[in-house]
């Protein structure tokens, strides 16, 4: 079913972002797709814990979560049985921040040339970073590493050859997908036992839970199931 946009929200809910899409969603979620976190679904009494309680360092955490499964393909349900869970994972190291920041910059680029604008919202959700500081500080790591190159005062730069192919090296190289493919019967009075159960389980054992009926295709149903188990 195609989601229609709506507006019933001026700004991200999970991130304060102002350039935003609603879609139309149950009485108690709102559906949004956000420039910094990507699409996702939250529950009304998340977005209500997210007004009253949850600081910049755990909005840069869940932005960031979301992130990460929109761009493995899903839109992600946040809702108060996974919210705590994601909030107690770990902030990513330095490290892996400065290489998912190289990795969005050439998110969606396929020619050589690869120049990018560290301002765009996306990279705060992709580094998990909750101040514009901590981008500054991973670009000087990059640029130190000979990654990027041309970087300029406001925020522009580069991918150097020496970055492609590090970008290169890394995705090529054999590892375990982070996915947890969901196999089970597609029916409404099993949604609590996934919530509170299975999905708990995989996001403990640190993959992503895919579910075949929260991924957009255009598959055949079969098609998709064979597609997501061999990701």
């Amino acid at each position: 079913m195609t989601m229609q946009a709506v507006n019933p929200h001026a700004s991200c809910v999970v991130c304060g972002e102002g350039q935003v899409r609603n879609f139309e969603s149950s009485s108690d979620s709102t559906h949004q797709s956000c420039q910094r976190c990507g699409e996702f679904i939250v529950s009304g009494t998340v977005e209500e814990l997210i007004k009253k309680q949850i600081h910049d360092e755990k909005i840069a955490l869940l932005s960031g979560w979301i992130h990460q499964k929109y761009r493995s393909g899903e839109v992600p349900v946040v809702n108060s049985d996974n919210l705590p869970l994601i909030l107690s994972f770990p902030v990513p190291s330095i490290t892996e921040r400065a290489r998912n920041l190289l990795i969005e910059a050439k998110f969606g680029q396929n020619q050589l040339s690869v120049r990018f604008d560290v301002n765009e919202p996306r990279f705060m959700a992709a580094t998990y970073s909750s101040m514009k500081e901590d981008l500054f500080i991973l670009m000087n790591m990059l640029e130190n590493f000979g990654y990027i190159e041309h970087r300029t005062l406001n925020g522009s730069a580069h991918i150097s050859p020496s970055g492609l192919v590090y970008l290169d090296e890394f995705t090529s190289e054999p590892a375990l997908s982070s996915k947890g493919f969901v196999a089970m019967s597609i029916n409404p009075t099993l949604s609590e036992a996934y919530s509170k159960g299975i999905e708990v389980g995989v996001l403990q054992s640190g993959y992503n839970p895919i579910r075949v009926d929260q991924v957009e295709h255009l598959n055949r149903i079969d098609d998709e199931i064979i597609a997501q188990i061999k990701s």
